[in-house]
């Protein structure tokens, strides 16, 4: 939250040496720092960070196998570095641990949009936001669906539910 990202990484790590770490506070461990391999470029290229956080991810899963948002976080990972059906493997197995996840619902509609696939993207959208009324990248890229179906009123009532939908025409992901 800090930004000291570094001393966080050096942090997890040391606390993954204690031996006496629950199993559930080492997924956590993991989980965290797999974001931060992730998230942030200081840690190298993304050639070399996607594939650490990606280790860390699945080592997050081996350790606590119950949870919906390590395998969200793993799919955002493949997704970024196109693998697609990785990635879908481990949305509907987080949807499976946790449906109630609008992020993995937007993240599942971001996959199919790019996959040219308009009516799966459009339902899991409305997964999302039904999930989450407010969830700002779900409403933009709806509002992009329908404006690429030329229903112009339909998208400007999604992107008047997203700032990020009248600032941008890009496809968002939260």
């Amino acid at each position: 939250i800090q930004g000291k990202v570094k001393i966080a990484k050096e942090r997890y790590e040391a606390l993954l040496k204690d031996k006496s770490i629950t199993p559930p506070l080492k997924s956590e461990i993991f989980r965290q720092l797999g974001w931060l391999y992730h998230s942030h470029e200081s840690f190298g290229e993304k050639s070399q960070r996607i594939p650490l956080a990606i280790h860390c991810l699945q080592k997050a899963n081996d350790a606590d196998q119950y949870s919906g948002q390590t395998l969200y976080l793993l799919g955002r990972c493949y997704a970024s570095i196109g693998k697609v059906h990785d990635a879908f493997i481990a949305y509907r197995n987080s949807v499976e641990k946790s449906e109630g996840n609008a992020d993995t619902w937007c993240s599942i509609g971001v996959l199919y949009q790019q996959q040219n696939q308009p009516m799966d993207a459009f339902q899991a959208y409305i997964c999302a936001v039904q999930l989450d009324i407010f969830h700002s990248a779900a409403w933009a890229n709806l509002g992009i669906l329908y404006e690429n179906s030329l229903q112009a009123r339909d998208a400007y009532a999604c992107y008047l539910n997203s700032p990020a939908g009248l600032n941008s025409k890009g496809i968002h992901e939260e």
